[in-house]
């Protein structure tokens, strides 16, 4: 075949770098856009006989492919191959919005099938929560603390909610390797923990009178429970804010 009448490349052919052809996706007269069988799958390659540097232009693609490069495994191939394939030829014939339009969109869908793990392993850690809680409020009913045992429980579940509901209202903005899938289902668990944990510390640091003190024991009893819950969900939801939380106690006991 002519190296350079692109046109006349077919599948099966050999290229300028000695590489068999398996795919082509877009041939012109001036490049192509063409994948080949490695030893690590289809690679996604393209050639030029262009007065312009088509190499140039892939620069301001780097950001993008550096992210797909991080999110795609190799049951991606495919998918990523013919979106690179698009994009490219929209950059090469200068259309680079439509370029970042196909590249965003295959970050968004690569970054969905990464998150389908981690939204599991927090239903499913909250699930365990609220099931093991209402055990308990059942199991220890006769206890003599059976009112504050009761209410620590409902305060857990009601901030182990909260990190769910802030999980799931957040998701758009986390980028999850795919490499990780273990890790990625353990920091879904460890969310949920962790803002039912700072649920407590916001009860623990109610009854110390070091936060909303005007409010204890100047509230009937039904509705400092409805204070108690409504703010546990809050710290769920707002676990992010823990650490100023600490320091603002540690500020109170050097005041003191």
């Amino acid at each position: 075949m002519d190296k350079k009448d692109f046109l006349s490349w077919k599948i099966g052919d050999v290229d300028n770098h000695g590489m068999k052809i398996s795919c082509i996706h877009t041939a012109e007269k001036e490049y192509i856009i063409y994948e080949s069988k490695e030893a690590d799958g289809n690679i996604l390659h393209y050639d030029d006989d262009s007065k312009d540097d088509l190499t140039k232009k892939l620069i301001v693609l780097s950001k993008e492919v550096s992210v797909i490069g991080i999110l795609a495994n190799k049951e991606d191939i495919k998918l990523v191959n013919c979106q690179l394939a698009l994009a490219w030829r929209d950059c090469f014939n200068g259309n680079p919005e439509m370029t970042k339009t196909i590249l965003n969109n295959l970050i968004n869908v690569l970054n969905s099938k990464n998150k389908i793990s981690y939204i599991l392993s927090v239903l499913y850690s909250f699930s365990g929560v609220l099931i093991v809680g209402l055990l308990m409020i059942h199991l220890l009913k006769f206890h003599s603390f059976y009112d504050e045992l009761n209410l620590v429980i409902k305060i857990f579940i009601l901030g182990a909610f909260g990190g769910l509901i802030s999980v799931l209202t957040k998701m758009k903005d986390f980028i999850l390797d795919p490499e990780s899938k273990y890790i990625n289902i353990l920091s879904g668990i460890s969310r949920i923990i962790i803002s039912g944990a700072a649920s407590l510390i916001f009860y623990l640091c109610y009854k110390s009178e070091m936060i909303f003190s005007f409010f204890n024991g100047n509230l009937n009893k039904a509705s400092e429970i409805y204070f108690l819950l409504l703010f546990s969900f809050f710290m769920g939801f707002s676990e992010r804010f823990i650490p100023e939380f600490s320091n603002k106690i540690n500020n109170l006991m050097k005041e003191k």
